[in-house]
């Protein structure tokens, strides 16, 4: 169901950036390359399922830690927290995205800034789409994430080697 509810999102938000480049392409009078939109697609794939599903561990990560609590009040902690790296990044690609805008390759003078723009409207959907998304969705479907014993040796034999790592001793 998290991968559909993130599919979905990623879908739906991307079809809003799409609007938001051709709207910015009809006001400053610039022609879109007919190759833009497929490219702008798997940029905002990627980097959409990306924050969406960063989002969605860490929700499902406090949920199974304080289920006590409710998915609205999760939801709005996650984003708080989760959301200055999410915007870090998404914000240093449209950094580098929109400095293409200055190339003199004439595709990348459009796509850089048609780029840039998907970002911001991906990372405007991420942080206020995404939570509402989790709030709405049935809690009881959402598996809690449960730590495995495997990571829980990993975790005892890191405490065991301290802050001055060396051989690691099998515990007995």
């Amino acid at each position: 169901m998290a991968a559909l509810l993130t599919l979905l999102a990623v879908s739906l938000a991307g079809g809003a950036a799409a609007g938001a480049i051709v709207g910015a392409a009809l006001l400053s009078g610039i022609r879109l390359d007919p190759s833009t939109p497929q490219l702008i697609s798997v940029v905002l794939l990627g980097i959409g399922i990306d924050y969406f599903l960063f989002l969605l561990f860490r929700f499902r990560e406090r949920l199974g830690a304080q289920p006590e609590r409710g998915a609205r009040e999760i939801a709005g902690e996650v984003t708080g927290r989760v959301g200055s790296a999410i915007t870090s990044a998404a914000l240093t690609i449209v950094a580098a995205f929109a400095t293409l805008g200055v190339t003199s390759f004439g595709q990348l003078r459009v796509l850089g800034p048609a780029v840039a723009i998907s970002v911001v409207v991906m990372l405007l959907a991420s942080l206020t789409f995404m939570p509402a998304l989790g709030r709405l969705q049935d809690v009881g479907q959402m598996a809690p994430v449960v730590h495995d014993k495997a990571g829980d040796a990993a975790r005892a034999a890191a405490r065991r080697a301290g802050p001055r790592p060396g051989p690691v001793r099998p515990h007995r």
